[in-house]
């Protein structure tokens, strides 16, 4: 009985071999991994496919360009002075419809125009108090007559502004039209009496006399001209400028090289360089 029991095994086990060396030209398939079991709960196992890295390709770095900010304490240097020499600077030469000038090439120019209104100066010598009209204007602008006549300019008037690097020196152009019927017939004689007359406008509690200096009359192609230099005390504005005025057919100019006073000195071939370089543009 146990020999016949075990025949079929036998057979099974030689059938099985038989089978196996059938196949065993074909490697065995790897065995699925099997979810790790810890007592009672099952952790599901992702299968995530395998992800090929691309191959490198070369790149081209990334630059970042990043301002140079100044440590933190460390000033920027002031603009440099203009020399006192004339020949060391280098000059440009600006121009529009009403007139052109030689500049340095370190100073910026802006326009504008400027439309006037109605004020007036108040004066209480016995309590020095003194309300100048056109404060703003004359710090801004220049030593100019800023009070509207409308018998005999056109509005609004033209501003040129040059200024030097340092903002110690600055050049103004002030133009005014007359009104067209007046074009040829209006006479501006050059006198004193007319400077003093600015002057007074400008500085009320002052006396033209004891500032006013190197006053004088010339013409410049058609046009009558003047010139004079000023020098008023520190609290005053401006404090020091030299001032030349020009009548056209069309135009009343008015010119000003405006600093300091120990700057008017100093630079007089600057003022003078550029003064002789004035050439009106209606004559």
């Amino acid at each position: 009985m146990r020999r016949s029991a075990l025949f079929p095994c036998c057979a099974l086990i030689v059938a099985v071999i038989i089978l196996t060396g059938c196949i065993s030209s074909q490697p065995p398939a790897p065995a699925a991994p099997t979810p790790h079991q810890t007592g009672s709960t099952t952790v599901p196992v992702t299968r995530t496919p395998a992800t090929v890295a691309p191959a490198s390709l070369p790149t081209t770095p990334v630059i970042s360009m990043t301002p140079d900010v100044p440590a933190s304490g460390a000033s920027t240097p002031a603009p440099e002075p203009d020399p006192t020499d004339v020949s060391k600077i280098t000059f440009l030469r600006y121009s529009d419809s009403d007139f052109s000038v030689d500049y340095p090439s370190t100073w910026t120019v802006t326009t504008s125009t400027y439309t006037p209104y109605y004020c007036k100066n108040e004066v209480d010598i016995e309590r020095a108090y003194y309300r100048v009209c056109y404060e703003d204007e004359l710090k801004s602008i220049g030593p100019f007559s800023f009070y509207p006549d409308d018998d005999l300019f056109k509005s609004p008037s033209r501003v040129v502004m040059m200024r030097s690097a340092d903002g110690t020196l600055k050049f103004a152009a002030f133009t005014r039209d007359f009104l067209d019927h007046l074009t040829g017939n209006v006479i501006v004689v050059p006198s004193f009496a007319w400077v003093r007359d600015e002057f007074q406008k400008t500085y009320p509690d002052l006396y033209a006399i004891n500032y006013v200096a190197n006053y004088r009359e010339f013409s410049t192609g058609n046009a009558m001209a003047l010139s004079y230099d000023v020098i008023v005390p520190a609290d005053h504005f401006p404090p020091a400028y030299t001032k030349e005025v020009i009548i056209t057919v069309h135009h009343l100019h008015r010119f000003s090289f405006i600093t300091d006073t120990e700057n008017f000195t100093r630079y007089q071939n600057l003022r003078e360089r550029m003064f002789s370089s004035i050439r009106t543009h209606d004559s």
